[in-house]
């Protein structure tokens, strides 16, 4: 669990899996062992683990109700999200049935467990075309983000996200402006009122330390 937390996932794995050659049905390692696959996109490895974990959680005798129901919601929800997955690369799940299918019942049993879970409701009204919903849920958007805070930047690093450098780039580009304008060469510029709308993570700031300072004539931004 640890190493799941920190990220070191593959390290995760193992442990999980060592866990499990002393106790096969051990619910928790059982179970997190599918995050732990999913989260490095062994999508299929994953499928299995959550089909086995939701198995060995539904008749544990370690969990109290509280427990088993908690784990057996977010299993069938991680499990419908591989399945959605599953519908764009093969269309053939598990037994035979289209995927969307699978996904629709996985979605379908996670509102069983927790008839107000926002993420599962908003993915079976996609799935269904609910003409009803028009809008993500204010608990749907606050969820979604935060349950994607731990691993957004290293999503945005994959998509090969541009904007914070470009707009690093161009705040270089004034700074250097504003030297050449003065006729000087002061060592500070300043930046009096400066606002990062939306900051998010904080790339900007990061990338804006980078691009503006040189080693020959640091730069500050106040």
């Amino acid at each position: 669990v640890m190493y799941q937390d920190g990220l070191r996932l593959s390290d995760s794995e193992e442990s999980y899996m060592r866990a499990l050659s002393l106790d096969p049905e051990h619910p928790e390692a059982t179970a997190n062992l599918g995050s732990v696959l999913q989260a490095q996109d062994k999508f299929e490895e994953a499928e299995e683990a959550y089909r086995t974990a939701i198995e060995v959680v539904g008749t544990a005798p370690s969990l109290d109700d509280d427990e088993r129901i908690g784990m057996l919601m977010t299993l069938h929800y991680s499990l419908g999200t591989i399945l959605d997955r599953f519908e764009v690369t093969s269309g053939v799940c598990h037994g035979g049935v289209p995927c969307k299918d699978a996904a629709i019942s996985a979605y379908q049993t996670t509102l069983k467990y927790n008839p107000d879970h926002a993420l599962a409701l908003h993915a079976l009204a996609a799935h269904l075309a609910d003409g009803s919903v028009t809008t993500a849920s204010r608990e749907y958007v606050t969820t979604l983000f935060d349950d994607y805070a731990d691993t957004f930047d290293e999503s945005l690093t994959g998509l090969e996200y541009r904007a914070p450098d470009a707009v690093a780039a161009a705040l270089y580009d004034v700074i250097k402006k504003r030297y050449k304008s003065n006729g000087k060469t002061p060592q500070r510029a300043e930046l009096r009122t400066t606002l990062d709308a939306g900051c998010g993570t904080g790339w900007v700031v990061r990338l804006s330390l980078i691009h503006i300072s040189e080693p020959t004539r640091p730069l500050y931004i106040s």
